[in-house]
This record gives C-alpha cells, structure tokens and sequence, in this order.
C-alpha cells in the first residue's frame, strides 16, 4: 500500500512538472529530473506483474487528474505563455553583444577637414598674391622675401584656425560641421572659378575708374554664377540626404575632398611652374639703402640751369580746359610758351619716360633688358653729365629704370644711408593689406571687385617700407599721389639755393595730371567740402604745386638764368582700346586725337603771361635735342625718324615739318604692353582729320 501511494505521488507530481512552461527556471527542471530518476530506482526494485498492474492504474488517474485540471489549468498556461513571448526579444538582446558607438572624430572627417583648411587659406593667403607678386616684381619696391614668406606664415596660420572652427563645429554637431564644410567648399570653388576663367576683363591698377562696378549684364551673370556655385555644395548636401540622421552615403564630402586637393596641388605646380618662368628678380633689400635726394633740386646755379617738370598724362586738351576754368595760372607761368600741337610719342609712361631721356627705341623686348640697353647708350643726362652739368633726377623706379646701377654714373643725387628702413607688414598700406586686397580682388566677381581694389593706384608699394633716421628729402621712388604730396612738403619747409658751383640739369617726374589728388587740391583750396574734384581742379592743384618751386626759384634769384620745361609723357590714355575685346583692335580706332602738353620759358624770357601757340607741329622726340640745345651742348645724334638732330626751335622753323608717329599702346601690366596701332599725324593735330592709322600690331594697317 505504502509502495503504491508512492508511486501514484511520483507520477501526479511528474505530470504537474511537464505542464509547467517549458522557459521556467532551470531549478523545476532540475527537480523534474531528480524526481524521475529517484522514481526510477524505486521501481526497478518490483516485480514485473506488480509494474503493470501499478501502470495501469496509474494511467486511469492520471488521466483523471489530467481532464480536470485542463480546465482550470489552460488561462494560466496561455498567460505564462504570452509573458514568455514578450520577454523573448529582451532576452535575444540582452544576449546580443553591445554594438559600438559611432566615432565622430574619424580619420576620413579629419583629412577632409585640413584638406579644405589647407586649399581654401592657401589659395586666398599666398597662391593668388604670391602669384600676382611673381607675375609683377618690377612693380614691388621690396624683394621676394619680404612678401613670400609672410605669405606663407599668414597662409599656415589661416590654415590651422580653419581646423580649429571645422572640428569646433563637428564637436558642437555633425549637421553643423556639414553645413559649415559645405559653405567654405562653395568658396573655394567660385573664387578658383573666378581666378582661372572669369578675371579676363580685370584691367592694370593705374588708379583710373574702372567698370567693375557697372551694372552689366555680363558683370551680374558673372555675380549670380559666383553665389551659385558658392552655395551648390549646400544645395547637393540638402537634395542629397545627407543631413538625415542615419544616412551613410558620403559621396559629397568624398568629392569635396578630392576637389580640395586638386586645387591646392593645380595652383601649387602654376606657382612654381612661373617662378621656373620668370625667376626671382630680387633677393635682398639692398638697392633700398640708396634713395634719390630732393635735396639737390633746392640747389641751381646762377650760371645755366634747365630745369624741367615731366608730369605724368598732362593732356594738352585737358590744359586747355583748366585754363579756360582758372585763367588765373596764366599769370602765374611768366615767360611761358603753352605749344598744344604737341604729339607724344606713345601713350604710356613706359617707355615714354626712358625714351625721353635715353633717346633709345623700344622694340618690345623685356622691360629689365630695355631699361639696361638704353640707360648704358648715349643718354640725356650722360652728354649733359659730360659736359659739365650736375645732373638731377627724381624719376619712377619702375617704368624708368630698374636698379640704380643703371643710372649711377650719370645721376649725382644717388644718396645713401646704410639700414634705415622699417618695414610695414600691417599698417595702412602695408604689405600684408595690400596683398590681401589684391588677392581679394581677383577672387570676388566683378561687382565686388571696387571694394578692395578701389583708390588702388601704380605707386601701392610706396607704403611697405618707411625710413627711418634719413634726411627728409628722400623721394619716395614710385610716383603716385603720395610722392606729389611729399615734394610739395619738401620745396615748402626748405630755401632755394643758388650755391651749385656747376651748371644744372634738374628733372622731376610729377603725378598730378594723372591721378585726382584731394589732398593736393585741398591745400590751396581752403574752402574745399571734401566731396570730391574733378580733372579742371586736380590740374589746378599742379599747377598751384608748381608756382611753389617758380616763386622759390624767383626768391633765390635763379628764375630768370633757368630754362623751364613743363611737358606730359603722354597724353590721356586711349580708353577705348583698353577696355575693348582684343578681337576689336583689329578694326577699331581710337576716339579722338591725344596731345601732349609742351610748356617752355627760356632763360632770359620777359616775365609775360602765359602766351598759347595752336601752330607749332612739335613731337616729343624732339625733347632731348631741345634740352640740349638750351643747355649749349651738342644735340647731334638725339632724336627719332626724320627729327634726329632737331629742336623744337629747329622744327618751327620748317615750312613743311615731316609727319609725327604716335603709337598706341594698350597696357597689361609692368613689362607687358601691346603696341595695338601707329598713327601719322600731320598739320593741325586737335583735328582728327589729320590722324592716319599706319600699323597695326607692328604691321601695315592697309594689310
């Protein structure tokens, strides 16, 4: 009996085990199992018949107890069921592995980050002014050294702070870094557009108005095409997705990248590439130690003086309007001759100055290797120098020679004074500003050119270096505004003299004709409001500049023993070529005719008005014959085409005198100009009539 209920409480017990749910703890399972085997070694100690009997009856019961628990068992086995079901998935990932965070500092992020850093500093930093500097040595006061390397320094440092803000922004939030990134790509990219294809039309900084400001329609397509390309890298970033959270594609910043190295590669091999061209003119400072003394003009003779005032675009045309507007200068040039039928003989500064003084030709070699040839001739100053003469200039140092060695042994007021010069990185005008400007200037379209190119003029460089411990009469070398400004100072605070124990060749190339200079103006107008002039009072402003160093003469006692000349280089600069399509010169012709102003007093003159001669058919190739004829030396051999040898004085006594040439030059910069046209003018030259095209491009104009 007591075997029996044993067993019918094994089997109940293992029945109620096996309708528990299977995910139950392992503890019930290992209970079921211990609980089998011990029933197991209990029975296989019975008989055989006792088995059976004892299976039979067990079954019965079981299957009792089994019909009347299914009842009341099954909500509790679906319940168990469901709670299984649900915490199956937090099981399954409770069980997975831990997936690892995504790094927001990766490696990919970070080269695309220097990549853009690196190409958009160094393309506006040093790629675009160390490249306009090589293309334009001749016109920097300063050597490769002084603007390359702080270049370099400014372009790295530019570089590193663009990683700092781009990883500043990626730790602050990826959407930010690529919003950011995007931006400074589509920079990138317009203003590499604008340098390599756009600038055609950019013209020389001579500080004349230029038309980029105008609202054309080719200056506004090229506005929008540069917004647009700024923001496409943005726009591409929004279409594309990118900016959702998840996305995985990264194609744009893959091309960004690539994009960011070619530039700064391309524009890398274009530097070197012009460096291996052109060379590095100048390695060291060493020419700055000599200056040209105003000194020496100050001090004439009362023996022979010719004293002679090239100012730079002084247009007969435009003479001629200032006298009518203040004819009160007439009084002021006693003794003068105004000959407004003069013809220059081209129309730029180079090589009009070095022609006039040198008596060489132009050929259109390099503008260093011109500069040597002529000035190692048989020059102005060098006969004057050798007959006796002191000879003093303060002439550019860019458009009319290129080192003072060139001039050396014939020009005696080379002065100089051994490390006085201060250099000026970042003051108003220095060279860091100035490159800047220039970069930013041919990086932006067109309509935002102004905004760092305006009031530019050809003597930038006159500000990158101060002296300092030099006497005050140093000139400042490159003419401008600024040297017209400087010598006015000088003539004022200092006496003539007339203690030169030589005769004296005196020339001084004067600005004022061919930029408006307030400053200038203002000083003999005190009523001036500041709103600017126009060309009749800038002319006045010269001229009132002149009259100083007239009346100093006269106080010294040297006016009346001095021959004074007042001639113009050119005349007004041929516009219309200069801003037309290349394709245009072939046909076009210039506007109008271009004189060049000639005033002369002899020595000895009545001190008379101003007297005015429309008849006289002079040509600035007679300029050096005519000096020399004043000065009582030889003039044989000086002068061009049919007037070697002859005056002024000598043509106006011709009946007939012989055609004068004038070429029209269309200037691209310092060392590179295009002789476009050639023009004969006979008789009356304020009549174009009188003006016939003979060349063009060197050639015969009627092929």
């Amino acid at each position: 009996m007591d075997n029996k209920e044993k067993d019918t409480e094994n089997i109940t017990e293992k029945s109620e085990k096996s309708d528990k749910p299977k995910n139950q703890s392992g503890g019930g399972k290992k209970s079921a199992k211990s609980g089998n085997a011990k029933g197991g070694a209990n029975n296989s100690k019975k008989p055989e018949h006792s088995k059976n009997s004892k299976d039979g009856a067990a079954a019965e019961k079981k299957h009792s107890a089994d019909k009347s628990e299914k009842n009341t068992a099954e909500p509790h086995k679906k319940a168990a069921h469901s709670e299984t079901a649900k915490a199956a998935p937090a099981a399954e990932k409770s069980a997975e592995p831990a997936k690892k965070k995504k790094k927001r500092f990766t490696k990919k992020r970070e080269f695309a980050i220097c990549a853009l850093s690196f190409a958009l500093a160094f393309t506006v930093c040093f790629f675009v002014p160390a490249d306009t500097f090589i293309a334009n040595q001749n016109e920097f006061m300063v050597c490769a050294p002084r603007i390359l390397l702080p270049l370099l320094g400014v372009a790295l440092g530019v570089s590193a702070a663009l990683i700092l803000i781009l990883n500043i922004c990626l730790a602050i939030n990826i959407k930010l870094w690529k919003i950011v990134e995007c931006l400074l790509g589509g920079v990138l990219i317009a203003g590499y557009w604008q340098v390599m294809f756009a600038n055609g039309k950019m013209v020389q900084i001579t500080g004349d108005p230029t038309a980029y400001s105008e609202r054309s329609s080719a200056n506004n397509l090229n506005f929008i095409l540069y917004i647009t390309l700024i923001f496409v890298p943005l726009i591409v970033l929004i279409i594309s997705g990118e900016l959702k959270k998840g996305k995985r594609k990264r194609f744009l910043f893959t091309v960004l990248t690539y994009l960011s190295v070619i530039v700064f590669l391309m524009q890398g091999v274009g530097l070197v590439s012009r460096v291996a061209k052109t060379g590095i003119l100048r390695t060291d400072d060493s020419r700055l130690d000599n200056y040209l003394s105003m000194e020496d003009t100050m001090n004439l003779s009362k023996d022979n003086n010719v004293v002679v005032f090239l100012t730079d675009r002084l247009d007969a045309r435009w003479l001629e309007m200032t006298l009518d507007e203040y004819p009160e200068i007439k009084d002021d040039l006693e003794g003068f001759t105004f000959y407004s039928n003069n013809v220059g003989r081209f129309t730029n500064t180079f090589p009009s100055v070095c022609n006039m003084l040198t008596n060489c030709e132009y050929y259109g070699e390099d503008w260093v290797d011109y500069f040597k040839k002529a000035w190692a001739g048989e020059t102005l100053p060098r006969r004057l120098h050798d007959n006796g003469y002191k000879v003093n200039m303060l002439i550019d140092n860019l458009v009319t020679y290129s080192d003072y060695d060139d001039i050396r042994d014939q020009c005696d007021n080379i002065h100089s004074s051994v490390n006085y010069v201060d250099f000026n990185y970042f003051g108003s005008g220095g060279i860091l500003r100035t490159m800047g400007r220039f970069s930013l200037g041919k990086l932006t379209p067109y309509l935002l050119k102004n905004a760092f190119l305006k009031d530019m003029t050809s003597d930038f460089s006159g500000k990158f270096y101060t002296s300092t411990g030099e006497d005050v009469a140093t000139f400042g070398g490159t003419v401008g505004p600024d040297t017209d400004i400087e010598f006015k100072d000088y003539i004022l605070t200092h006496q003539m003299k007339a203690e030169c124990d030589q005769k004296t060749f005196t020339f001084v190339h004067l600005n004022f004709a061919h930029d408006y200079n307030e400053k200038l103006y203002s000083f003999f107008d005190p009523d001036y409001n500041g709103e600017g002039i126009n060309r009749e009072q800038n002319m006045y402003g010269g001229f009132k500049l002149l009259k100083i160093y007239l009346d100093k003469m006269k106080e010294a006692g040297v006016y009346d023993n001095s021959t004074i000349i007042f001639i113009g280089d050119h005349g007004r600069p041929p516009a219309e070529i200069e801003y037309a399509e290349e394709e245009e010169w072939k046909t076009m012709l210039i506007d109008g005719e271009i004189r060049t102003s000639v005033l002369i007093k002899p020595a000895g003159a009545e001190h008379a008005p101003l007297i005015i001669n429309h008849d006289a058919e002079l040509s600035s190739g007679e300029f050096a014959a005519t000096v020399l004829e004043y000065a009582g030396v030889d003039k044989s051999g000086f002068g061009f085409n049919d007037y070697i040898g002859k005056s002024f004085n000598d043509v106006m006594a011709m009946d007939n005198p012989p055609a004068r040439d004038l070429h029209v030059y269309c200037w691209k910069g310092i060392g590179n100009i295009a002789d476009v046209q050639k023009y004969e003018v006979t008789g009356d030259a304020a009549d174009f009539n009188n003006w016939k095209i003979v060349e063009r491009f060197g050639q015969p104009a009627d092929k």
